[in-house]
């Protein structure tokens, strides 16, 4: 797990922690933050990532038909199947309301900005 060891305190939205096979907020499990300071890395939505599951060097997004990585694990699940580093198939054609995504936003890098003219 990001966190270390699974203890009493609760660190992600699982089946442990009782409400109702639902999602929550990203940041309601601040104990469950990752060392880089990612949160919801375990539980709450499995990620759907672009790589296929079956050549993971493939990353052509969703256009090719084939089935994709699905990371971490979700409300549905318990403590034993959510770690960060469960890895199972995710269908992009399927929807399931335990699938998600992960979106990063980064300020600009400086060095990158100046060279385009960015002020």
């Amino acid at each position: 797990y990001p966190w270390g060891d699974w203890d009493e305190h609760p660190r992600a939205n699982t089946t442990e922690a009782s409400i109702n096979d639902r999602s929550t907020a990203v940041g309601m499990y601040p104990h469950g933050v990752a060392e880089c300071g990612a949160l919801d890395m375990v539980g709450n939505l499995r990620e759907l990532c672009q790589n296929d599951r079956d050549d993971p060097i493939v990353v052509n997004g969703y256009s090719n038909g084939e089935y994709k990585v699905l990371r971490g694990g979700s409300f549905h699940l318990n403590q034993n199947f959510v770690a960060a580093s469960s890895r199972s198939n995710g269908n992009p054609d399927y929807g399931s309301n335990d699938y998600g995504v992960r979106l990063v936003v980064a300020a600009p890098i400086a060095s990158l900005a100046s060279a385009r003219g960015d002020q």
